[in-house]
């Protein structure tokens, strides 16, 4: 298992710093419409993106358009990700471990394969235990979809918050 840690470059910041061993490896971008992104891994540029928005898909590809890894949300009521990846195919499952924690769970079929668990209650500081086998690009876009997921969740506080304080 790689242990990986998620450090936000600000307070606001819904870019990160993907950390190894107190060394900087990667960088997560989350563009401000929030259905895309960057990933930077070791200095190699790839790019993240919704193919449609009914249908939920995100694609990991390199600069020159090659496909590294796909992402696809079954449903909209569940915070998860079915996601394959590599040659031979690799697929795994991303969803939160319950429905009251931001835990997130990586699943292969029923056999747990990592876990990304938040720091704390109150910061997006976060840690990850990937497996080694997975590509280490493919570990940095599930750490951008567990981002994703985070940061719905706090539009979606963050408007209910808004509708509270304007019905008042």
């Amino acid at each position: 298992m790689s242990r990986l840690d998620l450090i936000p470059h600000s307070w606001w910041s819904w870019n990160f710093d993907v950390v190894r061993e107190e060394s900087a490896i990667a960088q997560i971008g989350i563009s401000c419409w929030r259905e895309n992104g960057t990933v930077d891994v070791a200095g190699t540029a790839y790019q993240v993106r919704r193919t449609s928005l009914l249908k939920g898909t995100y694609i990991l590809e390199s600069t020159d358009n090659v496909r590294i890894a796909q992402a696809v949300r079954p449903s909209l009521g569940r915070r998860s990700f079915t996601i394959q990846y590599g040659m031979p195919s690799g697929s795994c499952t991303l969803q939160a471990a319950s429905f009251c924690t931001r835990r997130l769970v990586l699943r292969d079929d029923s056999h747990e394969m990592g876990t990304i668990t938040p720091a704390g209650p109150f910061t997006r500081q976060a840690q990850a235990e990937l497996p080694d086998q997975m590509p280490l690009a493919v570990q940095v876009f599930v750490l951008w979809l567990a981002v994703l997921l985070w940061k719905r969740e706090s539009d979606a506080a963050a408007a209910t918050v808004a509708v509270v304080a304007a019905s008042t």
